[in-house]
């Protein structure tokens, strides 16, 4: 046997141990990364919970003192300033389109039904807000981009204008917010 075959022979087989004991030794530390991601995870979407509300807050806020899209007084109801985003954003338009309002309407009516004027405030929200990635939200996206609006803005005040057509059909009034 040659001093290379014993070379290989011998440094092979040590290569192959030292690896395996370094993927033995690594796999805790791997599965310790693999433990923060998924904790990250859940920190960044209590984080993003947080934010929403600060938002939703400062709505509020801005409400009051009528300087935002929307009055916070019970029940919500667009400003001035509102009904032109509304409008100028195309979400408006989007939202009168009659196949549009059956299709959002199919969706808020479904089970569970809204049982209140509350209920259907707080579907309309969150129906609009998962048909944001449909086609027809395309102008409204565009158009928030090249304002530098955000786009829960918009989302915001339509669903408080189709809130109130849903509340029509229902035949619920926007005093029953108040109950």
């Amino acid at each position: 046997m040659s001093t290379t075959d014993i070379l290989i022979s011998v440094f092979l087989p040590t290569i192959t141990f030292l690896i395996g004991i370094i993927g033995y030794f690594l796999k805790d530390k791997v599965r310790g990364l693999a433990e923060n991601d998924h904790r990250l995870d859940q920190k960044v979407d209590s984080i993003k919970e947080k934010i929403d509300k600060i938002c939703d807050r400062i709505s509020n806020l801005e409400g009051r003192f009528g300087i935002g899209y929307s009055v916070s007084s019970s029940p919500i109801h667009l400003t001035e300033k509102g009904e032109e985003l509304l409008t100028e954003s195309g979400a408006k338009k989007i939202l009168d389109d009659k196949e549009n309002q059956k299709k959002i309407l199919d969706q808020i009516l479904a089970d569970p039904k809204p049982k209140t004027a509350y209920d259907v405030q707080a579907k309309t929200k969150e129906v609009i807000e998962k048909m944001v990635d449909e086609d027809l939200f395309i102008p409204v996206k565009d158009y928030v981009f090249q304002k530098g609006i955000e786009l829960e803005v918009v989302l915001h005040v339509s669903s408080i204008y189709f809130r109130d057509i849903v509340l029509d059909k229902l035949q619920l009034t926007k005093k029953d917010l108040l109950a």
